[in-house]
């Protein structure tokens, strides 16, 4: 990457952040700025205080990668509620993963964004 001139790198998958896996990336990589998914995103939350955290399983629970990134960075870290968690995670993998894109499920995950932005400065 270096040698073509890459000069930074955004890896835009979470399972990739998993710290192991991040790390393993950054060593590979040694001349070239690896930037964390998590902390790219808590410096854009500049100002903010009390987030909530969407997606999948991996990434959306109480001890995730991105969850605790954001903590170390001082943000107060959001989840929605387990039935709603889970069925976010199923329309991501059941729906949005196969190219299924249903009216009902936009108008549900609106409706989450307003719920939590009542208790929340931004939606990660």
């Amino acid at each position: 990457l270096a040698a073509a001139g890459c000069e930074a790198l955004l890896v835009c998958c979470n399972s990739v952040h998993h710290e192991v896996a991040f790390e393993a990336l950054r060593r590979a990589v040694p001349r070239v700025l690896v930037l964390h998914i998590a902390d790219a995103t808590a410096a854009a939350l500049s100002g903010k205080r009390r987030v909530a955290l969407l997606g999948t399983a991996f990434t959306a629970n109480e001890n995730s990668f991105f969850a605790q990134r954001l903590r170390r960075r001082g943000l107060e870290v959001v989840l929605d509620e387990p039935a709603a968690r889970a069925e976010l995670d199923r329309l991501i993998y059941d729906e949005l993963t196969v190219d299924v894109v249903r009216e009902e499920a936009a108008s549900w995950f609106v409706a989450r964004l307003e719920r939590l932005l009542v208790r929340c400065d931004a939606v990660v």
